[in-house]
């Protein structure tokens, strides 16, 4: 089961790309531009999404379950 934010698309996704150094560093290595999805997927897992939804300042975010494929 997963509760994840993740990297948003077009300006949002350059935008998290962008403060992705220094939000790391003041948040304990927090990723926002991580591609959860693709990782979990490419670990050879099924991503079942139950709900998408946004987080503060419209960053996307996701309920899920992986399950093996």
């Amino acid at each position: 089961r997963l509760v994840e934010h993740v990297r948003g698309e077009g300006l949002m996704g350059r935008f998290h790309d962008a403060i992705q150094p220094a939000w790391g560093w003041c948040s304990a290595g927090c990723h926002p531009n991580r591609r959860t999805a693709e990782a979990v997927r490419a670990a050879g897992f099924r991503l079942d999404v139950e709900r998408r939804f946004s987080m503060t300042l419209g960053a996307p975010a996701f309920v899920g379950l992986a399950r093996p494929d």
